[in-house]
């Protein structure tokens, strides 16, 4: 049986500062990749990823995930008021990104730019999504 997943409160109104960290580090993801520094673009597609879906849980939950295990935010986004498909193919778009962090951030591999070309779509997929849903956050 899973334990469940360690979570903080987050006001629905803190949704707004993880949506302006996650469109910072998608466009810092952006200027990396374009200048082929996979590494860095990487890095910056996870914390985008991340920071999205804290904005997406903090909204709608009221919580977001506490974990040292990023991969354990999908629980939470299993949670959100969406159609299960949606949640479904989502999820694998959440969890292809943070599959690659550890890869990225501690291996001594380098990050292919195969590998941050895919980061950067599904990165800019999870956003998009996270604004559509988001649509009081718009700017």
């Amino acid at each position: 049986m899973q334990r469940g997943v360690r979570v903080r409160s987050a006001s629905r109104s803190s949704s707004r500062g993880f949506l302006v960290k996650a469109r910072e580090c998608y466009q810092g993801m952006k200027d990396e990749i374009k200048a082929k520094r996979y590494n860095s673009s990487t890095i910056l597609a996870v914390h985008a990823v991340i920071s999205a879906c804290d904005a997406l849980t903090s909204f709608y939950l009221q919580q977001r995930c506490a974990s040292d295990r990023h991969l354990d935010v999908l629980s939470l986004i299993g949670r959100l008021p969406f159609d299960k498909s949606e949640l479904d193919a989502k999820s694998k778009q959440i969890a292809r990104v943070i599959d690659v962090k550890n890869a990225a951030e501690y291996e001594e591999r380098l990050i292919s730019a195969g590998e941050a070309e895919s980061a950067e779509r599904d990165a800019e997929r999870t956003l998009k999504w996270a604004i559509e849903k988001l649509p009081e956050l718009k700017e």
